[in-house]
């Protein structure tokens, strides 16, 4: 992983406990982790995460399918490793789809 500051990464998500994640802010710039085991939240701006929905997580591996809001473009993410990987294009006709 490159050199980030602090704020850019998300809390040690190594930990085995549950996290609840909120993207907020313009065009969902700033995340907010709950950690709800301490009933503490960490906030930061992550820049994979900006303008970006979550659809599902394979929370136990730490990754993420994410949705452009803008683009409407597929990605997954590791939020233990920050590697990214474009998913191919989604055809469908309406707003509902299904990723598994």
């Amino acid at each position: 992983m490159e050199d980030r500051v602090g704020y850019s990464l998300p809390p040690s998500l190594c930990q085995s406990r549950p996290w609840l994640m909120i993207s907020h802010g313009q065009d969902a710039q700033r995340q907010t982790f709950f950690d709800i085991s301490k009933n503490y939240y960490y906030s930061k701006i992550i820049p994979e995460l900006c303008d970006k929905g979550i659809c599902r997580s394979c929370s136990s591996y730490g990754w993420l399918v994410l949705r452009d809001y803008t683009s409407h473009d597929c990605s997954l993410l590791n939020l233990v490793s920050m590697e990214m990987i474009e998913l191919p294009p989604i055809e469908y006709s309406t707003s509902e789809y299904c990723i598994l």
